[in-house]
Order: structure tokens, then sequence, then C-alpha cells
């Protein structure tokens, strides 16, 4: 069986450079009926063709069917319980839909269990973000650049763990990953001109959260800077924020990754508008 569908794979890759274009959308069409599989197939004809047509098919097939995998995660994503973790890989593959999800892991990995040693359940809430933000800043040496001075790379976490340098948006997002996996109440919340996050009374997952639901508010860009409630109105009265109130709810994650999705797809390049545009249409 395994032996047939091979073969029935290359005669498909064989057809790559059919010259009738009506002809080769049937053909195609089924090649992306394969998904994933054929993959590997199409990969061999643009890594080893030297044909203009062929490169071309075939490199607009394989980011066709990655695009198409990557929405079909999103969906999943969204249908299932949002967490940040697998929404960081999935904006992680905008920017490389081949990126090493292991080597994303790994890395994250150093700098959770960092954290991880130095907390216990002794220790207030601000506490425990001094200890992120000294592991953050100080051990891991972190830092976030303003979005007119960052390279596109600089927005996605698999950039960020690499070289430690991250945008406003992706060290939040990165903040957020480590308090999820250590079941802390951390919430985004959505400025008007800028992304801050929430550290909360108390860690239910109810996503309909108030301001009275939180402690203080931390600003990953600053090192984590913590700001009270009333710096944050006073913040919000000196830029003349309209209906200041309703700012400092935190959101869910849902909310964040499509604010995220938003601030990749304005990146001046302009270089992952049309696949944001993409997945913003199955998230809607």
């Amino acid at each position: 069986m395994e032996k047939n569908k091979n073969t029935n794979f290359q005669a498909l890759v064989n057809l790559l450079d059919e010259p009738d274009e009506s002809v080769f959308l049937k053909i195609k069409e089924e090649i992306f009926h394969h998904g994933d599989e054929i993959l590997p197939y199409i990969q061999e004809v643009y890594d080893n063709s030297f044909d203009s047509i062929l490169r071309r098919r075939s490199y607009e097939i394989i980011n066709e069917i990655y695009l198409n995998s990557l929405l079909h995660e999103f969906i999943h994503w969204d249908k299932g319980n949002q967490n940040i973790e697998r929404a960081n890989i999935l904006i992680s593959r905008i920017q490389n839909f081949e990126v090493s999800i292991e080597d994303i892991m790994s890395r994250f990995a150093f700098v959770l269990m960092d954290v991880w040693r130095e907390l216990n359940d002794h220790l207030t809430a601000l506490e425990k973000v001094k200890i992120i933000n000294h592991i953050l800043f100080s051990v891991h040496r972190f830092q976030v650049y303003s979005y007119d001075e960052t390279p596109d790379e600089q927005y996605f976490i698999s950039f960020n763990l690499a070289y430690k340098r991250a945008t406003e948006v992706s060290i939040c997002a990165l903040y957020l990953w480590i308090a999820e996996k250590l079941s802390l109440p951390v919430r985004a919340v959505i400025l008007p001109r800028k992304v801050l996050l929430a550290y909360l009374r108390t860690e239910k997952q109810d996503p309909a959260m108030a301001q009275s639901d939180v402690l203080f508010y931390i600003n990953p860009a600053e090192r984590g800077n913590v700001f009270s409630h009333g710096e944050m109105k006073h913040y919000l009265t000196l830029i003349k924020a309209r209906d200041k109130m309703s700012y400092l709810e935190p959101v869910s994650n849902r909310q964040f990754v499509k604010y995220y999705l938003r601030k990749i797809k304005n990146i001046e390049s302009r270089k992952y508008k049309s696949i944001v545009e993409e997945i913003e249409l199955v998230l809607p």
C-alpha cells in the first residue's frame, strides 16, 4: 500500500511541468488533496530542478500546503483551550513554516527552569514577578527594542529565544507563556499605544475579567516594571484616552493573539501581511 502511495505521489510530481494550465490546475488540486504527505516529493523537485516553471510551481505549492496546514492548526487552537504556548509556536511558523518546534521548546525550557527553581508557594505575587524579571532581563539578558528599530524576525518567539532580542508584543507573549506554565494568573491588557500584562488576584480561568481582579500591572518592555491601578489611570489621562476604564481590563488569550497578529501584519515590510490576513479569516 505504501509503495503504491509513493508511486502515485511520484507520478503527480512528474506532471508539474504540464504546459496546459487548465490540466495543471487539476493536477495541483490532486496534490493538495494529499497535503503534508506529498511535501517531500515537491520539495525534492524545488531543490533539484533548474527549470524556472518547475521551481515556481513547486515553490507555490509548498507554500500553499504549509499555509493550509497552519490555518488548520489555528482553527484547532481556537476550538481548544487557546493556550499561549501553542499560539506562540504557530505564530513563529508565520515567519518560518519549517521552524523547529523542538528548538523552541528546548530554549524555552532553559528560561522556564531558571524561573521555576527560584519560585515557592510562600512568595507574594510581586516577589514572583521580580524573580521572572530577574531571570529574563538579568540572567538571560533579554532586550526589548521599539517597533521602529527592530528587524522583522524580532516579532517571533523562535528568534527571541535564540537571540534574546524582542519587541514589546513578543516579550509579552514570552512572559505570558512563562506565567501559563507556572500557573500564575497573568493576562494581557491592551492599551491605545502599548500592551501590558495584569497580575490577577485569583487564578480563575474565566475570560470575563474586570479591573477589580487585578493586583497590579506589568510592563515587560521596561524590564517588567510594575504599576498600580492609579498609575495606569494617570497614564491614560495623560494620553487623553477615551473610555479610560475599559482599557485596564484584562483580555483573553484569543484577544491577545489577535492583537499580536495585527502587529505582525503591520510590520513596515508587509512581508507577512497576506499570511496574517488568511489567519484572521479563520479567527474572526
